[in-house]
């Protein structure tokens, strides 16, 4: 599972390089660059801890599901941003092809957004593979305009064995 985790990444990270949409959007607009910068550095984090030749801990594994959740986040933000411009791709957007813009969304929506939940859904099955759950906190309640706010905190445990990784380890 682990060798899996790691080609993934390598492999979002190597489309996210080669897709030329992306390349031909982040030439000329500097918050789309930043955008991309960070969900690609969130998986570069990712391909690092899972690397053949690393010993994981506990701690990394959760960093890498806050990782996960950072760079869907960034999708929504840049997906948000790709439909409502601010003023900087306003004006950049006349300096692109007109299928530019077009072609990034549609792309973060069917090809990076899916790659990226299916790493997190591999990411999350090795980390109940490896760790215990010691604690369940579950909270929240109902306001008085009938809106519900729920949240769920899982604190785990190592379980006794090795995470993976190393060498001369399976």
């Amino acid at each position: 599972m682990k060798d899996v985790i790691y080609q993934s990444a390598v492999m979002i990270r190597r489309e996210i390089e080669n897709e030329k949409s992306v390349h031909d959007l982040t030439q000329k607009d500097p918050a789309a660059t930043t955008f991309m910068s960070t969900i690609d550095a969130a998986i570069a984090h990712i391909a690092n801890i899972f690397h053949p030749n690393h010993q994981i801990n506990p701690v990394e594994l959760q960093e890498c599901t806050t990782k996960i959740q950072e760079s869907e986040c960034i999708m929504a933000l840049l997906s948000s941003y790709l439909v409502n411009p601010q003023n900087i791709l306003a004006v950049t957007r006349s300096q692109l092809p007109a299928q530019t813009v077009t072609n990034v969304s549609t792309w973060l929506n069917n090809i990076l957004s899916p790659w990226i939940k299916n790493l997190g859904g591999s990411i999350w099955t090795f980390l109940t593979q490896n760790l215990s759950v010691k604690e369940w906190k579950i909270s929240g309640g109902i306001s008085g305009a009938g809106l519900v706010n729920a949240s769920l905190e899982i604190t785990f445990d190592p379980l006794q064995g090795n995470f993976g990784g190393g060498a001369g380890h399976p």
